[in-house]
């Protein structure tokens, strides 16, 4: 019987060093990280299987120990025991002897505690397997968990993510559809603009060739009107330098001032009714000469201004606005333009008529002279230039010079002449003077 326990008893540690072999090597595996979230099935299958060797162990046992013979030290007193012994022993074909030994190493307390140390390490061992068990699962678990709980969101983010691309999806169609929308009807559009173009181009060109034909209608009798005012306007001109010859005069001819008169006036008119109607440098110094007899001073110096204007390099124009810069007692312009207009034409006689008559009101009597020599010089019987060399004389009291030069004066134009020595003042000085009297009334 104690062989049997005996021998069961190494049975049981051998199948203890071998469970403990595979555990450790588990242990060890799991230790090592083997046995990852990938190996669970593994781990779990070698959990099992050591579990079936461990709880199968005990029924192995108890079947083969009724079969152990019974032990040498005790006498076969009974028929039966003989015949068990007997038929046990091809079971163990070990003699006596080795069973006494196998009893003395199981008493062996070393060896006691050598299976108790075994039987600690496979607690041991089991516990480490139950840990690693446990840790693994409690990582599965909680990836599980985490799986479980990071559903619904990916079910959220995936609604999101579905909506958000229904939504791209409905607004690129939208935006297709409205920029194809867009395009038919910037196509309508034209089409219609194009055609309501054409339409308004016929239109406006109907109306323009309209428009053309009453302007040339009207342009032709424009132009017939125009030169029929060319025409006016050239014979009044025509007649003013006619009846109204260079230098100008004063004059007190009723008749002569009513006709200048009614010609201003027409010539005024003319170019108040027809503001295109052109006029030349020598129009505006006829139609100043007019305004000049007619004593209308500075409207005459308005005129001659344009005419100067228009053409600064005529004498004539230039001789006109110095003698009315002298009416309206303007001496330094009148002066200057004078001498402007002999620079122009150096043999006016009545240029240095006109600049001796100013120099003789600016008080300069030597030089009024010397121009009066000139213009008598240019022009035979010039009577107004040696009436003008008297009183410049006077001025002088140049007695003598001066009834020279008034005898010359009467001589050319008595009766005028004669006149205007009585009422000038400047041959106050010589009233007492019989040759002065006697020149005055013969």
């Amino acid at each position: 019987m104690n062989r049997g326990r005996m021998n069961g008893r190494l049975h049981h540690n051998r199948c203890q060093v071998r469970a403990q072999g595979t555990a450790q090597e588990i242990a060890q595996g799991a230790a090592q990280g083997k046995c990852g979230l990938g190996n669970v099935q593994t781990i779990a299958l070698s959990i099992l299987l050591t579990l079936m060797v461990l709880f199968a162990y005990p029924a192995i046992a108890q079947a083969e120990t009724p079969s152990l013979s019974p032990s040498p030290s005790i006498s076969p007193s009974s028929s039966n025991d003989s015949t068990r012994s007997a038929q046990l022993i091809p079971f163990y074909p070990y003699p006596p002897s080795v069973w006494d030994k196998f009893e003395q190493v199981r008493q062996d307390p070393q060896l006691e505690r050598l299976v108790q140390q075994d039987i600690e390490n496979s607690l041991v061992v089991r516990q480490v397997i139950q840990d690693e068990v446990d840790r693994t699962f409690s990582h599965t678990t909680t990836l599980l968990n985490v799986l479980l709980a990071a559903i619904p969101i990916l079910g959220i983010v995936g609604s999101a993510g579905l909506w958000y691309l229904r939504s791209s999806v409905v607004n690129q169609v939208m935006a297709k559809t409205k920029e194809q929308l867009i395009q038919e009807v910037e196509r309508q559009i034209a089409e219609e603009a194009a055609d309501e173009l054409k339409q308004q181009t016929a239109a406006f060109k109907a109306e323009i060739e309209t428009l053309r034909s009453e302007f040339t209608a009207q342009l032709a009798q424009l132009r017939g009107l125009a030169s029929d005012t060319e025409q006016e306007k050239n014979a009044i001109i025509g007649k003013l330098a006619e009846i109204l010859p260079l230098p100008v005069r004063e004059g007190d001819s009723p008749e002569l001032h009513k006709k200048v008169q009614q010609l201003t006036q027409k010539l005024t008119a003319l170019a108040a009714t027809h503001g295109q109607l052109a006029f030349s440098a020598s129009d505006y110094v006829e139609q100043g000469k007019a305004l000049y007899f007619e004593q209308s001073y500075e409207e005459a110096l308005a005129v001659l201004e344009k005419a100067r204007a228009q053409d600064n390099k005529l004498a004539r124009a230039a001789l006109m606005q110095a003698m009315t810069l002298a009416k309206l007692q303007r001496f330094e312009p009148a002066l200057d333009v004078y001498n402007e207009t002999l620079d122009l034409k150096p043999d006016l006689a009545e240029a240095w008529f006109g600049k001796a008559t100013t120099l003789n009101r600016l008080d300069q009597y030597e030089a009024a002279l010397g121009a009066f020599d000139r213009a008598i010089s240019l022009r035979d019987g010039f009577y107004q230039a040696w009436f003008g060399k008297a009183r410049t004389h006077a001025f002088l009291g140049q007695k003598e010079q001066t009834l020279v030069a008034l005898k010359q004066a009467i001589a050319l134009e008595g009766e005028r002449c004669r006149e205007a020595a009585r009422t000038d003042s400047a041959f106050s000085s010589l009233q007492n003077l019989d040759d002065f009297q006697v020149l005055i009334n013969t």
